[in-house]
């Protein structure tokens, strides 16, 4: 038989010990293992998961920016905000004016001709009132050359203060030369001209 709490109990049969499981802990076996293979049926189960759902133990990824060309940059936001970036176009510069000296022929030295240079006509330079007022004076020596034609071309002048420099060309312009001569012929010569500006006392 059995006893209190389904302990082993002897057989009135015979002398042989037997033991019975109470029905309570074969119902409790019988549980567990149902569950255990139901958990392993969901487990071996594929999982539907909804294209729009995202796994809670992955993180949201972030689309990568877009990447920019800076040629599709617009040069200019205010005048051209929507079209492309153009690289601006170099424009070609103006060359410097290089002053062309005049083409002298080969010019001799007051010295070297048998009838130099003469001025016929000699027209004294204004003094600057600018120099009056603060009595300022001075020389000016001019280098130039006079040609067969009678024009002159100056090549240097020579000041003790630049203020007289303009009123010496523009005297020079009313000047009147008779060129050099040398075997009969008009040649190039050249000459310095000095002019004096000297207050009057």
């Amino acid at each position: 038989g059995v006893g209190a709490g389904g302990l082993p109990c002897q057989s009135r049969i015979g002398k042989r010990e037997s033991f019975i499981l109470p029905a309570f802990s074969l119902v409790r076996t019988s549980r567990k293992e149902t569950l255990k293979e139901f958990e392993t049926a969901i487990k071996m189960a594929p999982r539907a998961v909804p294209p729009d759902v995202v796994p809670p133990d992955l993180p949201p990824t972030k689309p990568s920016p877009p990447k920019i060309d800076p040629r599709s940059i617009p040069s200019d936001p205010e005048n051209n905000p929507s079209g492309p970036y153009t690289r601006p176009e170099k424009t070609p510069q103006n060359p410097i004016p290089v002053p062309i000296e005049p083409l002298i022929p080969e010019t001799l030295e007051v010295w070297e001709v048998s009838n130099p240079p003469e001025i016929l006509k000699k027209v004294k330079p204004e003094f600057p009132e600018f120099a009056k007022m603060l009595k300022i004076e001075g020389n000016v020596y001019v280098k130039l050359v006079v040609m067969p034609d009678s024009s002159i071309i100056i090549e240097k002048i020579i000041a003790d203060n630049p203020i007289f420099i303009e009123p010496v060309k523009r005297a020079l312009n009313k000047f009147v030369f008779k060129p050099g001569m040398q075997a009969g012929k008009p040649v190039p010569v050249r000459m310095v001209i000095p002019f004096e500006f000297k207050l009057k006392k």
